[in-house]
């Protein structure tokens, strides 16, 4: 909790705010994503250590993952300190919304350099310090390591990439491209849930892979919220509806983006590289609205199995900068 006599002192933890946040930004500047996409690491990093202390998202979560004998102190972003003077901040979360499947998300770290001493330390600090929801796994975000990597006796297991783009650029660089068959209409209503949930079912039966990682189905909740941004579209194929694509507004690293939640295809029209078109078509869309003319990203997380769904992300312009693994 912030001592309201010392405004930048963190008492619970004896740290002067002020200074973690020039040690933050100079460690995290050692991020190299592409300079094409000029995020604002400053901005990434002061927004983060803000979020410690952010009591409403807090109580938020409490309310919708409530775990007995628990308070909102219990859901609050950490400050931790693995080795030394190394830190991190995290966060508690639950995968798919389900209580029993909590993790912890480390959102940024003091250092770069990973070895198996301070790995382990994070893990079973980020762990201890989350106990009471008794965490499946601790998730990181690295801009390195693309396939599953042992550093001494730790397993760096990837899970989802980071798939990022500037939206006028994919525009610029596909112009004039574009099957005429294919488009994109706002949905009206969610009549297509079922079938859309429905999809979800037969890819999982034809990827071989019925690994409890494998992708789901979005809440009607999460869709919704994509529903107010005005950004879910059906996706038309020759008149039929096939799948569809859907964003919401987000920060990315400090910049404004659209976040794309959930695109999807009918499985008999899986690889035949309508995905990329898609995303070009979401991003025409979003180019033209004058209420979205700040947002300059296309950003999105694919789960790293995917293989299909991540060539399709990247055909149109977009790029991986990185992703989430767990230890």
């Amino acid at each position: 909790m912030i001592n309201q006599q010392t405004e930048y002192y963190d008492v619970s933890h004896g740290v002067h705010i002020e200074s973690l946040k020039i040690e933050f930004e100079n460690e995290f500047l050692k991020y190299n994503f592409n300079d094409e996409f000029y995020f604002d690491y400053k901005s990434y990093v002061k927004s983060v250590l803000s979020k410690m202390y952010d009591y409403e998202s807090a109580d938020i979560l409490r309310k919708n993952h409530f775990l007995a004998g628990t308070s909102i102190n219990d859901y609050l972003y950490k400050l931790i300190s693995p080795i030394g003077n190394l830190k991190a901040v995290c966060g508690i979360f639950f995968r798919r919304g389900d209580l029993n499947n909590a993790y912890v998300k480390i959102l940024l770290i003091s250092k770069m350099e990973l070895d198996e001493n301070f790995l382990n330390a994070l893990k079973d600090v980020a762990s201890l310090t989350y106990a009471k929801f008794n965490p499946k796994n601790v998730e990181i975000f690295l801009d390195q390591y693309g396939e599953e990597k042992a550093v001494g006796n730790v397993n760096i297991i990837p899970f989802e990439r980071s798939i990022v783009g500037s939206i006028q650029g994919i525009v610029e660089k596909n112009q004039g491209k574009m099957i005429s068959s294919l488009c994109l209409n706002i949905s009206q209503n969610m009549n297509w849930y079922k079938n859309y949930t429905n999809i979800y079912m037969k890819n999982t039966e034809y990827s071989n892979d019925c690994s409890k990682n494998w992708p789901r189905a979005e809440s009607e909740e999460n869709i919704k919220e994509c529903f107010s941004h005005g950004l879910l579209f059906d996706v038309q194929f020759m008149g039929d509806w096939i799948g569809i694509i859907a964003g919401k507004k987000d920060i990315l690293y400090g910049s404004k983006a659209i976040t794309v939640v959930e695109i999807i295809l009918d499985h008999d029209y899986r690889g035949t590289n309508l995905g990329k078109y898609i995303y070009v078509l979401f991003s025409r869309e979003i180019a033209k609205r004058k209420d979205l003319k700040d947002y300059l990203f296309l950003s999105g997380n694919i789960f790293y199995k995917n293989k299909l769904a991540l060539n399709a992300a990247m055909s149109c312009g977009r790029k991986d900068i990185g992703g989430s693994f767990l230890i």
